[in-house]
């Protein structure tokens, strides 16, 4: 991969890595190999070339993938698609949409409503956002007076636009507002699962170093309920 984001991944984000070793597994649960997947918002690339690793059909969409060198040398169909404007063609039997929900600025209804027309009937789609109502988002709102869990700020949102051409976190959400916004789409919802991005596949609340009042006040919530996981993925089902 000659993308200096894709190694940054890899080299440096422990936590993203077990997210896409996570996304690959709940994929693998529910998608049998060899169906066709869209993939939305692929760059930087790293799941993308382990689900064709798996034998998936896979395209992968970016708004803008001339900004990443040898895309057209990858082991799948890289496609420019900006998922707020475009239309596909075809349907596939998975859609991804991680890590994008918090970054859509235009209408999401429209979106989804196209994202929706392009699976399958019993396609699946797989959405993953960061959680609002995480235990990291309760503390930023009582404490800091500030709504988000993965982003710095609104100004420092919108300034992405114009340092790497994509918007930052537009707003976060809780899963519940995700899982009822997909199903006015029509979607029935399968199940939304919470996650810890700093374990694989955990089941519970994750080892935390308490070094502070927030670290005290984080390890107490998620070991009340994974709800306070930092992440969560919605998997529903075109009807």
């Amino acid at each position: 991969m000659e993308n200096d984001w894709a190694d940054t991944y890899v080299n440096t984000r422990d936590a993203d890595l077990y997210r896409f070793a996570n996304d690959l597994e709940l994929l693998k649960e529910k998608v049998e190999t060899g169906t066709s997947v869209f993939e939305h918002g692929a760059a930087p690339f790293v799941l993308s070339h382990a689900l064709a690793s798996e034998g998936y059909d896979l395209y992968a969409g970016d708004a803008s993938p001339e900004r990443f060198p040898g895309t057209g040398n990858m082991p799948f169909s890289v496609v420019m698609h900006d998922i707020e404007k475009d239309a596909l063609d075809g349907t596939f039997d998975a859609v991804i949409c991680n890590e994008l929900f918090e970054h859509l600025r235009v209408n999401l209804i429209d979106t989804f409503e196209r994202v929706y027309d392009s699976l399958a009937p019993g396609g699946v789609l797989f959405l993953s956002t960061p959680n609002v109502a995480s235990a990291e988002g309760i503390w930023g709102l009582l404490r800091q007076d500030r709504s988000y869990v993965a982003e710095e700020d609104t100004y420092h949102a919108w300034s992405k636009l114009n340092r790497i051409g994509h918007m930052g976190h537009v707003k976060e959400y809780t899963g519940s507002e995700v899982a009822s916004f997909l199903e006015n789409i029509g979607f029935k919802v399968s199940s939304i699962v919470y996650r810890n991005p700093h374990q694989y596949l955990g089941k519970g609340g994750g080892k935390i170093d308490v070094r502070s009042k927030k670290d005290l006040f984080v390890k107490a919530m998620r070991a009340v309920s994974m709800r306070f996981m930092p992440l969560f993925s919605v998997v529903a089902i075109r009807q």
